[in-house]
């Protein structure tokens, strides 16, 4: 039979390897679920979660200047002026979850006298906490401006620690625009905007500590493992395997090749996951004493080949083989028939 000849059942016999296409379909739907996560996780950790956080950060500064204003007024007069901008966000944090701070908030609270500064630094807490989350515990988010940037706020700290009698004409002009830029606010002003935003809209729930570092997390083994997997279907695809029905000769991608006749043995003790191994006869030229590992399922048609060659080299084992299975397909039959008419009314 020549390569052009059909096989008994009138199909061409096929001569190149391709891509198994059940194989080929778990690769593309396993890569676009993989994608598809991955680009969900980067949305959630870089839009969705941190707009979320800036939103509860943004209420639970409103509660907290709600308490700064009520204590300023009533309990601690002053305290707004001296204590409402938060010039140092990550070391007050730390001091108000310590458990010291902690304990003397808990027994403020119960007091006539302090317990509405207590409130006060309890929201404090809750407002820097909230900006910790989103990576936004730095005093330019904690000094009640409009537009917060620490960039801006590190260069106005910058030009004011000068003093105004050492700024030259162009920095005082700087300073100026820096401060329009970032629209600074007393905090009454910052907490009637805020107000006129929070008293109408529902407040946001907050982000949990893991939220966006998992979904980071979660995008990088997704696009690891995209990654892996495109570079898999490449060194599959680029694998190719060829038959020569003439002569029975199988051809690996390296360009070596080998026929019925060099083989020691056919092992298919991983048949079932569709590995087979053939082991080479000492005398081959180059393959001598080796034993090849195949995939048969990411690789089309050489499962076939395999077999066509296993049948070629040990006949009387693969006559056996078949007889074996087709005995113990009639057994299972003649089970299935009895189990039937077993169960078959009287």
């Amino acid at each position: 039979m020549t390569k052009e000849e059909p096989n008994k059942i009138g199909h061409p016999v096929a001569t190149r390897s391709i891509i198994a296409r059940p194989w080929l379909v778990r690769i593309v739907v396993i890569l676009t679920v993989l994608v598809g996560y991955g680009i969900w996780s980067l949305y959630d950790a870089y839009v969705a979660y941190p707009a979320r956080g800036e939103a509860y950060a943004s209420s639970r500064e409103w509660e907290y200047l709600k308490w700064a204003i009520d204590a300023d007024q009533t309990e601690s007069p002053g305290i707004l002026r001296r204590e409402g901008v938060v010039s140092d966000p990550v070391g007050e944090l730390a001091n108000l979850t310590s458990p010291e701070t902690q304990e003397r908030l808990a027994s403020e609270l119960q007091s006539k006298f302090q317990k509405k500064r207590a409130q006060m630094e309890l929201a404090r807490s809750e407002w820097l906490t909230a900006l910790s989350r989103i990576g936004h515990l730095h005093p330019a988010y904690t000094s009640f401006w409009v537009h917060p940037d620490p960039k801006v706020y590190d260069r106005v700290k910058a030009l004011e620690a000068k003093g105004a009698d050492q700024l030259g004409p162009a920095e005082r002009t700087e300073l100026e625009n820096l401060h329009q830029k970032a629209g600074a606010q007393a905090p009454k002003e910052r907490f009637a905007a805020l107000d006129a935003q929070w008293s109408t809209q529902p407040e946001p729930g907050p982000l949990q500590s893991y939220d966006i570092p998992v979904n980071k997390i979660s995008a990088a083994v997704c696009f690891v493992f995209s990654a892996y997997l495109i570079y898999l279907f490449v060194s599959v695809a680029t694998r190719t395997y060829r038959w020569d029905p003439d002569e029975m000769r199988f051809t690996l991608p390296n360009g070596k090749s080998i026929v019925p006749a060099d083989l020691v043995d056919v092992d298919k003790r991983k048949w079932d996951k569709f590995i087979v191994y053939l082991k080479i006869r000492d005398e081959h030229p180059t393959l001598g004493g080796k034993e090849l590992r195949f995939d048969t399922y990411r690789h089309g048609h050489i499962e076939s080949w395999i077999l066509e060659m296993e049948k070629a080299a040990f006949p009387e084992r693969v006559a056996e083989e078949s007889k074996a299975g087709a005995e113990s397909g009639a057994e299972e039959q003649a089970a299935a028939v009895d189990a039937g008419t077993e169960n078959e009314p009287a």
